[in-house]
This record gives structure tokens, sequence and C-alpha cells, in this order.
């Protein structure tokens, strides 16, 4: 049987968590939208402070090195549980559970250290309330129902799921074990739970920073597609969601429209209210036509006052419906700022593709032309091209 050296691991799980303690707390102060960071990297610490007494066996009282030491480690894993919940902004449940648990950890191993020595039954209990704690992390990880982020996710709950299975075997292997007189020389199965718990220390901080990184790239993704102002899409994204569509379109045979808007005399709105209504007035609309298109549609800011939509699967004459309706909606409403009413009107183009158009350069000048015919015909209507 290889001999593993308890108080080696503990030196280097104690630098396990050190350092993963610094690196995290320093990732959370930078990322501070992130909630439960802070208490993960202190469940490090914990760790760290629960390993350096553990170390210390024999050369500090029994208090430090012992009970101390293992309440610490407790203490960690409930961090890590409650750090988790918040990070993943799941319900932290059994909160005074949890705590009374630590209460119970911390008697029992008074008792076992003092009144009746007991280094097996002191390995049972705290390897029972890790297993708890454990099993309760990786079921947060699953409860965590985004799919965008479910290989993160995953990948922390096989972290936590296998210690747990980890303290259950431990639990069970010291219960048909003899008697241990010295924790410093338990045996290569207790010795191989320092290893167990560096690669959790690994896992957890990959997992957590691997979903902070992921959310934060998204975050930048899709402010680079909305328009700050409405929070659709803007041009750039849309013509991305157009070369989709005809791909798709060409693809399966269908057909597909669009629609272009632009407000009636949006200058005047922003000479006579001034640029707070114009921008009111922007959002107004935007709410006005969300309200209004399938899920599936597309919707963008184009440029200034000017908007596009896309409608899958939609031929010229719904797609001509769905402007029409629009248009009498925001014709009909009134628009309150500041005290005052603002009414507005929106002029429409309709094109369709595989109909009037082949590829995307004519798509949107038969848009363009057809938005065109409508103000130069009054405004306040909807033309087909």
């Amino acid at each position: 049987m290889i001999e593993l050296d308890i108080r080696t691991l503990s030196l280097i799980t104690m630098l396990f968590c050190f350092i993963f303690f610094l690196g995290l707390l320093i990732y959370a102060n930078y990322n501070k939208r992130f909630s439960g960071l802070k208490s993960i990297s202190y469940g490090n610490l914990s760790l760290f402070l629960g390993f350096l007494f553990l170390g210390l066996r024999g050369i500090v009282p029994d208090f430090l090195s012992i009970i101390l030491a293992n309440f610490l480690i407790a203490c960690a894993f409930f961090l890590f549980n409650y750090g988790t919940s918040l990070f993943l902004r799941i319900y932290f449940r059994f909160l005074w559970l949890n705590i009374l648990g630590l209460v119970g950890v911390f008697i029992s191993f008074l008792y076992f250290t003092y009144s009746h020595p007991q280094v097996n039954m002191r390995i049972i209990i705290i390897n029972t309330f890790l297993l708890i704690e454990s099993l309760l992390v990786s079921v947060s990880f699953l409860r965590q129902s985004s799919k965008q982020y479910k290989s993160q996710n995953l990948f922390g709950f096989w972290g936590f799921f296998l210690y747990f299975f980890f303290c259950l075997f431990r639990i069970i292997q010291t219960i048909g074990e003899g008697s241990i007189s010295n924790f410093l020389e338990a045996g290569f199965i207790h010795g191989l739970a320092f290893i167990f718990m560096q690669l959790l220390i690994i896992n957890t901080t990959f997992s957590v920073v691997w979903i902070a990184n992921s959310v934060l790239n998204h975050d930048l993704e899709t402010q680079a597609n909305l328009d700050p102002l409405t929070k659709i899409l803007n041009r750039r994204a849309f013509l991305d969601e157009l070369n989709k569509e005809l791909a798709r379109s060409r693809r399966d045979q269908l057909t597909f429209s669009l629609i272009m808007a632009d407000i009636d005399f949006f200058k005047s709105v922003n000479d006579n209210y001034g640029h707070l209504a114009g921008d009111s007035v922007l959002i107004s609309f935007t709410r006005t036509v969300t309200e209004n298109l399938r899920l599936n549609d597309v919707f963008s800011r184009y440029g200034g006052e000017e908007f596009m939509i896309l409608l899958p699967n939609t031929n010229k004459k719904n797609a001509f419906e769905t402007a029409e309706r629009i248009r009498k909606i925001v014709e009909m409403n009134k628009h309150p700022f500041n005290g005052k009413i603002i009414n507005f009107t929106v002029s429409f183009g309709v094109t369709s593709y595989d109909i009037d158009a082949q590829n995307k350069g004519e798509l949107l000048e038969n848009v363009d032309l057809a938005l065109y015919e409508a103000k130069n015909n009054g405004r306040n209507r909807v033309e087909i091209k």
C-alpha cells in the first residue's frame, strides 16, 4: 500500500487553498456583479486555516489542531454551499439546518476529543457534514436551469457529486476498519482525502470563473448587437439575421417579408419638444411594435428613426396587414411626455423575398423604395414594392 504523509498533504492542500482564495477574491473584486464569489473565496480561506491547524497537530493544543481545524473545514463547505447558491441566483435553503449542523460538528468534536476520544467517530462526523454540503452544492448546479451554461454547470456538479461519493466511501471505510489511534497515521484512504480536496478546490474555482466569464462574454455580445436606446437589435445584428433567413429560405424554398418603418416628421419632435422627447417617442414606438410581433419575428433599429422588421414564413399580403395594424395603433396612441401629449405617425414600406427579390441587395433596395413611396404619397401609410 502506498503511504501518503498526511502532514505533507495538509501543507500542500493549505497552499492550494490560499492561492485560490487570493485569486478568486481578486476576481470577485473586479467583477462585483457576481454575488457569492467572495463567499466561495472565503471558503478557501477557511480551508486554508483548517489545514494549517491540522498540519500543526502535536505542536499546538488539540483544541486548535482537531476541533477548530475540523470546524473551519466544515465552515468552508457551508460557505461553498451558500456562495454557490448566491452565485447561481438560487434561493439558499436550509440556512438554520446548516448552522445547526456546524454547531453539531463543533460539539461532537469536543465530546469525541476530550470526553470520549475516538478518531473514527470524528472522521465519520466531519465526512457526514461534508457529504451533505457537497450534495447540496451539486444539486444547486443542477437546479441552475440556463441551457446556455450547461457545460459549466455540469462541470461544477460533477466535482461536488464525486466528492459526495468519496465522503460516503470514506465513512463506510472508517466504520469497517479498526480503531484509529492517531489521525496523522490513519492510512492511505484518509490521506487520499487531501488529494480529493485539492481537486475539488480546483474544480470549484474553475467552474465559477468559467460561468462568470461566459456570462460576461454573453453580455458583451448582447451589447454589441443591441441598440443602446431601444434595446432591440442594431443594424449590424439585423443584417446578420437577414443573411441567416436568406440562407434558410433558399434551402427550404420559403418566402419571407421585410417591413421598413420611418417615424414621420421626427426632426420636428426633437425641435419642438427636445431630444429627450424624441428618445421617448423612439422607445414608445419600439414597445408598440414589439407587442404586435410574433416571437420569431426580427425587429431592429436600422438607423436614426428608421426601423426594420423581418417576418419569416410570411408573404407580402400578411406583411402588409401587419404593417397596417401597427400603423393604426401608432396613429391612435397618445404619447405623454412631461405633461404634454405627442402625437406621431409612421410610414411603412413592404417587400418580400422570392417574388420581388432574389438577394439581399434587391430586398433592401425594394423595401427602401417602398418606404420612399409611402413618404412621398403623404406619409402615415403602407406601400408595397
